[in-house]
């Protein structure tokens, strides 16, 4: 967990530093006209920011892939859609795999089994809405696995399509057997249907160790040999990635032998004389899959470097390795809590794998296509956490992804090990200034934040002007960007500031609801598990709490409220800052009493109560001054552990 240590003291001086800069403006705008700021904004953010000279990315985009979640596990799992793809949870699955800077994403086709359909069928209802729809939204490309599962064998006459029957004996002239031929035919079906739509296709999947079954290299050269034939010459622009071939080490898998029995099979070597090619490839695929899985990122590559050289020993130089997947083991904690939990031994060492294999592997672009990371979240298998995601997700008291939005609790170091080598910039890089600023005179310019080289324009910074500025909010730490919701599946323009986020609400135009602060005070409690009894109204004394610092003694009913929709008090100091500065509409309900803790942005201790969109900390050492009661940075130990600041 990263947090942003921030100094008190620096803090202080950049407030009132802002504060000078912007005064002369900021007492002529508000003196000019007080309707002019309260007026509602223009929906115009300045979006054309240019980076300044941060890191870039150690490759082109289409270098990184991931392997998500395929769209058939969650059909039907959001109870206020059923019978329909979970679109919630995929348009926020592909909103992260996006920010993190990801380009390519693998999923995997499942037969449904149907007793007048041999071999099952493919229900293309539970993957249009993300293949169609989601992925094209955020930039991703899909490649799409057809594995063992794309055909079921379930009915009474479909027992020769069982995948082990891919290595029956042939009984035609072109190599191949009925599974084969099955297999080959629902291959076309799937690229008549989606087209380019889907960039890609691979192939099988880790044929010679597929659930323990080892597949003749030379009928997996048919497989493809026959799926590329049937389909190529309908579907040029789409790539047909031979199936990965899986190296782990284990001597049985024989990896570079099994990829050399492919090559060498009498499918793929007919194919290669037969003249009939596709942009000069003479190979029946348009690239090469693989696999490599140990504890060493340095010993999976080895085995990357005996594939690439493998391929240009069999006369292969047009075609490239495509790394469909390789990962690591991260640590195996199960706890929903994200904050507050560190980092395991095994995380960190997940987070180094895959520094070292996407920065060695960017230096060989000449021979590999792409790297996707295995796997996109952390999963389940009968019940027990496969941790070799990037992210953890919440899961019920059975071990199942939470059904609603597969909300994230915890992105592991490894999530920002791969943005920070894809996607620097995203969304955190500095900007140059632009050459048109705020001012009095021009005040829909953006204003620019030398300190954090970020801007603030539009409804946004309408709203920080009203309501409080630099001592309320903090300053920027991010441009606008487009985030999702989990909690309602919409999407929201955002900002990210020190202690709070910005959200655009489009459907709330013309009203002061218009921008609204984030629900951080929720999302970190709930982040770090952490609940609050409901209180009782309290009652009045007139001495002192000896062993409690803060606003004391508890105050007579005119100087406390007791919020039944949360059950909590407010009271003192506190109240007053609540109510001056916006109450209920600003900060929400408080979702606790007062009470002391320390702050982990800068390990002092506080008196402090949480809201539902800010936690307030007292500071009796300011006391009299407009800082006696301050915000806690929650903006910034949030932006930290999702960007990395």
């Amino acid at each position: 967990m990263l947090y942003y240590h921030y100094n008190a003291t620096f803090r202080r001086t950049a407030v009132l530093t802002l504060c000078f800069l912007l005064s002369n403006f900021l007492l002529t705008l508000l003196s000019t006209s007080t309707q002019a700021v309260q007026a509602a904004p223009s929906p115009s953010f300045y979006l054309s920011a240019t980076p300044t000279s941060e890191p870039k990315a150690i490759a082109p985009p289409d270098f990184f892939g991931v392997v998500g979640r395929d769209p058939w596990y969650d059909f039907n799992s959001d109870p206020t859609n059923p019978g329909r793809p979970n679109l919630a949870l995929e348009e926020h699955f592909a909103q992260e795999i996006s920010m993190m800077g990801a380009r390519w994403i693998r999923i995997e086709f499942h037969a449904e089994n149907r007793a007048d359909k041999r071999g099952g069928y493919i229900d293309f209802s539970k993957y249009d809405p993300f293949i169609k729809e989601i992925a094209p939204r955020y930039g991703l490309k899909v490649v799409a696995l057809l594995g063992g599962d794309l055909v079921l064998n379930q009915n009474a006459g479909d027992k020769d399509l069982h995948y082990t029957h891919l290595n029956d004996p042939s009984d035609l002239y072109d190599g191949s057997n009925p599974y084969i031929r099955f297999f080959a035919g629902r291959v076309r079906e799937i690229a008549d249907y989606y087209g380019d739509q889907v960039a890609a296709y691979e192939i099988l999947n880790e044929p010679n160790s597929w659930y323990g079954f080892k597949a003749d290299p030379e009928k997996v050269g048919t497989v493809m040999t026959l799926s590329y034939a049937h389909t190529k010459p309908s579907h040029p622009t789409i790539k047909l990635i031979l199936g990965a071939t899986i190296a782990t080490g284990d001597p049985r898998l024989d990896h570079v032998l099994y990829l050399r029995g492919i090559y060498q099979s009498k499918a793929v070597q007919t194919f290669k004389q037969s003249g009939t090619h596709f942009e000069d490839n003479p190979f029946p695929f348009d690239g090469v899959a693989w696999h490599p899985y140990f504890p060493s990122a340095w010993d999976a590559l080895y085995t990357v470097d005996q594939a690439k050289n493998l391929m240009r020993q069999m006369g292969d130089t047009h075609n490239k390795l495509w790394i469909t997947e390789t990962g690591l083991f991260g640590t195996k904690n199960n706890n929903n809590c994200g904050s507050g939990i560190a980092s395991g031994r095994e995380d960190e060492e997940q987070a180094q794998y895959l520094k070292i294999f996407y920065t060695q592997a960017a230096l060989k672009q000449q021979d590999i296509a792409t790297v996707f990371w295995f796997k996109f979240e952390d999963f389940y298998v009968n019940n027990q956490l496969v941790p070799m995601g990037l992210v953890h997700l919440a899961a019920d008291d059975k071990l199942n992804y939470n059904p609603y939005f597969g909300k994230i609790v915890r992105y592991k170091p490894a999530y920002l090990s791969y943005q920070t080598l894809a996607a620097p910039n995203l969304p955190k890089a500095a900007v140059a200034a632009p050459a048109i600023q705020w001012s009095a005179t021009n005040p829909t310019a953006p204003y620019y934040f030398s300190q954090t080289g970020h801007t603030l324009s539009g409804p946004f910074l309408n709203y920080w002007l009203k309501y409080g500025g630099t001592d309320l909010f903090g300053l920027p730490l991010t441009e606008p960007y487009k985030e999702l919701d989990s909690g309602s599946g919409k999407i929201y323009m955002v900002q990210w500031f020190e202690r709070e986020r910005f959200e655009y609400h489009p459907e709330n135009a013309g009203t002061n609801y218009e921008v609204l602060l984030g629900l951080l005070g929720n999302e970190l409690l709930a982040k770090g598990c952490r609940t609050f009894d409901r209180a009782q109204t309290l009652v009045p004394t007139a001495t002192p709490i000896p062993t409690k610092p803060g606003p004391t003694p508890i105050p007579t009913p005119p100087d406390r409220i007791y919020f039944k929709e949360t059950g909590h008090n407010l009271v003192g100091t506190f109240k007053t800052y609540w109510e001056k500065r916006g109450g209920l509409a600003i900060f929400g309900y408080p979702i606790s009493e007062e009470f002391g803790e320390t702050n982990l942005a800068d390990g002092h201790f506080y008196v402090v109560q949480y809201f539902e969109r800010a936690r307030f900390e007292y500071h009796p050492e300011h006391k009299g001054t407009p800082y006696e009661v301050e915000l806690g940075l929650l903006g910034s130990p949030a932006i930290a552990e999702r960007f990395g600041y």
